[in-house]
């Protein structure tokens, strides 16, 4: 699952950037910027599921 959510969040940061980037109006600059939180929000998500596993994997 962590995998697959920092997967995620590279797409969605990437997607994000490109919008921003090639932004003609401010809407598209918005929506980049909201693009590219959700990807580091997805980011930060998968380093505590990251974190955890590790957690419980030194408690058995």
């Amino acid at each position: 699952m962590k995998i697959a959510v920092f997967a995620l969040a590279l797409i969605q940061m990437a997607i994000g950037l490109m919008f921003i980037v090639e932004a003609e109006s401010v809407p598209r600059l918005t929506l980049g910027t909201i693009s590219f939180g959700l990807g580091s929000v997805c980011f930060a998500l998968a380093v505590v599921i990251g974190k955890l596993d590790e957690i419980r994997s030194n408690q058995r």
